[in-house]
């Protein structure tokens, strides 16, 4: 005699899969244009938030720290100089990191600003002539920000007004400008990114040849202050051995300050000079990745709300039918 299959029997975890994947693309197809439309409008929107950035340009240029010569001391000169707190070469720090530092330095930084009057470059009404978009079209551009800049007299502003417009040149051209230095070749990379690709070529030539003349003059200064005081201290010295050691050391400093100035850049060869972007040479914005990805995540959030409403939608319903 044949079994009946019992009909409350629960079904195999092979079958409830099957049941629910059919349940699951019932709701998709059934909410398909729902979908549709949703993907479509975030992919549009992002199209046109695309259309609306101007094309980044990057422009650098890279160094190669020029080692200093190191003079040949005797063991009680190089005592000498360690006491007298003098560094003849080695154990300072690299030119790459000093750079970096006198770009964190705001004042430095504001200095450059006034000097060259960079808060003018910045104005959106300066940059807007060299600004380049996708395909050749700014109407979206100029549609969002209706139709470029407001100019602004530096001259016609408040003192605080004048703070505030330097204040955020100086923020700006901290985030603009970039100094890198590699592990492996010591090669140091100084450069901008700015959708103004004159103007990132102008920052990159302006802070190197600051930074170094800085750094240059500091340098000097730092040297004449020892060399005299070292002179004064041979003067008033009988002993001749300590006379000797002191005229070597500030042999020594002179020779140091002789290369400091040899080169145009201090400690720095220039290996590659900073050119203006060609147009079509961009680093960014990666347009078509945006849109890919508005496509894809426009589909998963809209497949989300789908089910979020059925899901709503089922805990609205009664848990028990009438018979």
């Amino acid at each position: 005699m044949s079994q009946i299959p019992n009909a409350s029997a629960p079904l195999s975890p092979l079958a409830e899969d099957e049941i629910d994947l059919r349940e699951l693309w019932d709701t998709i197809w059934k909410n398909k244009w729902f979908i549709v439309i949703l993907s479509s409008v975030i992919t549009i929107v992002t199209i046109f938030y695309a259309m609306t950035l101007p094309n980044v340009y990057r422009t650098s240029t890279v160094l190669i720290p020029q080692g200093e010569a190191k003079p040949s001391m005797a063991s009680g000169l190089g005592a000498l100089a360690g006491l007298a707190g003098i560094d003849l070469g080695g154990g300072q720090i690299n030119v790459g990191d000093q750079l970096s530092i006198i770009l964190s330095d705001k004042t430095f930084v504001e200095h450059l600003v006034r000097e060259h009057k960079l808060y003018e470059r910045f104005q959106s009404d300066q940059t807007d002539p060299n600004l380049r978009f996708a395909l050749g079209v700014r109407f979206f551009y100029d549609a969002v920000n209706f139709g470029g800049g407001k100019e602004v007299n530096f001259t016609e502003l408040s003192a605080t007004e004048q703070s505030e417009l330097i204040f955020d040149t100086v923020q700006e051209m901290q985030k603009i400008l970039k100094v890198e230095t590699s592990k492996q070749t010591s090669a140091i990379t100084l450069s901008a990114e700015h959708p103004d690709a004159t103007l990132a070529h102008q920052l990159v030539s302006l802070f190197l040849e600051a930074s170094t003349e800085h750094l240059r003059t500091v340098e000097m200064a730092d040297i004449d202050q020892k060399i005299n005081f070292y002179n004064q201290e041979i003067a008033r010295t009988p002993e001749i051995t300590l006379k000797n050691q002191l005229s070597q050391l500030v042999s020594a400093l002179i020779q140091k300050k002789v290369l400091s100035q040899a080169s145009e850049h201090y400690q720095l060869r220039q290996i590659t000079q900073p050119v203006v972007s060609h147009p079509k040479d961009k680093v960014k914005p990666k347009r078509a990745l945006m849109v890919v990805v508005a496509m894809v995540t426009g589909g998963i959030l809209s497949i989300f709300i789908v089910f979020l409403r059925e899901f709503i939608r089922n805990a609205k319903t009664p848990q028990y039918q009438q018979a």
